[in-house]
């Protein structure tokens, strides 16, 4: 006897959208309430198989409702999943080796768990001590940058940067280093190298910026320049630095504007820089 399996118009899970485009068992392309008389033809009747499973919960598993699949979904010709688990335990050899193969896993598997929970551990402790390390050396290398001990600064800067390679603070400050000791290529080249990860390095700006100037890229040094001032305008050295670079462009007026800023900071050397081009 031939079994019309379709459910009740109001059951279907599909949303409003799909039924619009698509046709449905039960439900018009135009999402109307109304259930259709018809389906599609040629429609695959495991597009509303799920459906049917939600309509007809009380129905018997041994039942195919639609042809080549059975309720939950399985295949024709292949046994339900069921009966291949009940299957699985027939020999009473396959259920021990099943149940001891499945208490040496969870053994094993909590002996790695907790081998993973120290090595996490100790991965833990030895990330601490490397940036409890890393902070020593910073503290000792911005010390000597201080105080112009050069050569130490560069040692302990360049030890950091053997433990963070990235590390910003390290790369502005040993750039600033060469900047200092008159080796502008490679304060440009830590230099661009901390800029690259924060744009916003105020140090770094402002030493790029001299560095560029004394290598005679002057539009480059103006535009470091003009980044640092808009984020901190109250820098003598900065503005000084920017005025001179305006000089050997011919922007007298913007240098004297520079110039005279940095006067008013009391900066040493921006008054002479004023009267040199006033």
């Amino acid at each position: 006897v031939a079994l019309d399996l379709r459910p009740p118009h109001h059951l279907c899970s599909r949303p409003t959208s799909w039924r619009n485009n698509m046709f449905c068992w039960w439900c018009r392309d135009s999402g109307s309430n109304e259930p259709k008389s018809e389906g599609k033809k040629g429609q695959d009747p495991k597009d509303c198989l799920a459906e049917v499973a939600v309509a007809l919960p009380s129905l018997p598993e041994d039942k195919t409702p639609l042809k080549g699949t059975s309720l939950q979904g399985t295949p024709a010709g292949e046994a339900p999943q069921k009966e291949q688990r009940k299957g699985s335990h027939q020999h009473s050899d396959h259920k021990g080796h099943h149940h001891h193969q499945r208490k040496g896993s969870k053994q094993s598997g909590s002996g790695e768990g907790r081998k993973g929970s120290k090595d996490y551990q100790e991965q833990t402790e030895e990330e601490k001590r490397q940036l409890d390390q890393v902070q020593t050396l910073l503290k000792h290398a911005d010390s000597a940058f201080h105080k112009n001990n050069w050569d130490t600064a560069i040692a302990q800067y360049t030890e950091v940067l053997h433990l963070q390679p990235a590390n910003v603070s390290a790369l502005a400050g040993r750039g600033g280093v060469y900047l200092r000791k008159g080796n502008t290529l490679a304060a440009i080249q830590d230099l661009d190298k901390a800029l690259s990860q924060d744009p916003h390095h105020l140090f770094a700006l402002r030493d790029r910026a001299e560095a560029r100037l004394t290598s005679g890229d002057v539009k480059g040094a103006i535009a470091d320049y003009d980044t640092k001032l808009a984020l901190a305008p109250a820098d003598g050295k900065a503005l000084c630095g920017r005025g001179q670079a305006r000089v050997k462009i011919g922007d007298r007026e913007g240098a004297i504007t520079d110039f005279k800023f940095a006067t008013r900071l009391s900066y040493p050397g921006a008054n002479e820089l004023l009267k040199s081009v006033a």
